[in-house]
């Protein structure tokens, strides 16, 4: 029980500072898109292209 609070106050004491840095700093949210949409479009290509593969007769 104490473990869990003990985690669940460091996780809010993380997000705030994140919050703030993310705050000060707006290129870091764009940047974290970025990659975000770079792997999100690498996995959507090399998903279609093994469907692709599996359904050649």
């Amino acid at each position: 029980m104490v473990g869990l609070i003990f985690s669940i106050a460091l996780m809010g004491l993380a997000a705030n500072g994140i919050a703030r840095l993310l705050n000060r700093h707006r290129w870091i949210a764009y940047a974290g898109l970025a990659i975000i949409v770079y792997v999100a479009g690498g996995m959507l290509w090399h998903g279609g292209q093994e469907v692709m593969a599996m359904t050649r007769p």
